[in-house]
């Protein structure tokens, strides 16, 4: 049976997904990063026991990269080794095994969008994160054993815009939200359902890129109302405009939609509105 291995286990989704994965995958499932992991990998320079262990139609979901804009802007040449040149290089050496790869890329290599972005649109990738992300989803375009799922923003228990809000919502401190901040947001369960159908039905998938969004496009404002109207009902806020900064390395908008991510779930997109509903069960 075919081995499941989480490169980045130790973030938000990588974490969330090792639960989700044990409990509905009967394959064996393996975390992988730098630090008391089950496999070590650090992607700035030794990446081979992976590698060694890894056989023909496993999987790597690829969750690991540098993602801060402040190091890729400040720290460029680390940012480019890490999320380019060892991961391309890793990538091709996994793939030339015949390891199915399910690299998690973002909705900004899409940037400005004048209308919504599909799973087969252009990329127009906005700001250093962005761009190296895209070189990766070119580098390996038509290679049957690499996939690209682009996260718009993830919303589920433990993120960290929903953490901040309860944070705030303990403590009465008003919480300043920014103005003109516009996703698909999508929910955690989702995604992790998302992954877990490519991993079930790979030999199935026609596509290579997904998108993986909500159905509709919605502020940063809005998000917080719904919460604060359900689950953080002390919450106090108000709208404030962003940093000229804030923008340097994000659109204020990005407004993505997917037919494949529906027919990969089966289902409809799950609404920000159902998430807070099921929230008691995340």
């Amino acid at each position: 049976m075919s081995k499941i291995f989480i490169l980045g286990s130790s973030g938000f989704i990588g974490a969330k997904l090792y639960n989700y994965l044990t409990r509905e995958n009967q394959s064996e499932i393996l975390t992988v990063g730098r630090s008391g992991e089950d496999v070590f990998v650090d992607l700035d320079n030794d990446y081979d026991e992976l590698i060694r262990v890894t056989e023909a139609q496993d999987f790597v979901v690829f969750l690991s990269s540098i993602s801060a804009p402040d190091i890729c802007s400040n720290k460029p040449e680390l940012a480019y080794k890490v999320n380019v040149t060892a991961t391309i290089a890793f990538i091709k050496q996994l793939a030339i095994k015949g390891v199915r790869v399910i690299f998690a890329s973002t909705d900004v290599v899409f940037g400005h969008y004048n209308c919504s972005a599909h799973d087969d649109s252009p990329l127009n990738p906005f700001g250093a994160y962005a761009k190296m992300k895209a070189e990766v989803e070119n580098e390996f375009l038509g290679n049957e054993n690499v996939k690209f799922t682009r996260f718009s923003y993830v919303i589920g228990k433990g993120d960290k815009y929903t953490t901040l809000m309860a944070e705030f919502n303990e403590t009465g401190n008003v919480l300043e939200v920014f103005d003109g901040f516009e996703r698909n947001v999508v929910s955690l369960n989702d995604v992790m359902e998302g992954i877990h159908n490519m991993i079930q039905n790979w030999c199935n998938l026609s596509f290579q890129c997904i998108n993986f969004c909500g159905p509709k496009l919605i502020s940063r404002e809005e998000i917080t109302k719904l919460f604060s109207n359900e689950i953080f009902q002390n919450i106090v806020f108000k709208l404030v405009p962003a940093p000229l900064n804030f923008w340097d390395s994000r659109p204020k908008i990005i407004n993505v939609e997917s037919l494949l991510f529906s027919n990969l779930l089966g289902r409809e997109l799950t609404s920000l509105e159902q998430n807070i509903k099921n929230w008691s069960e995340q």
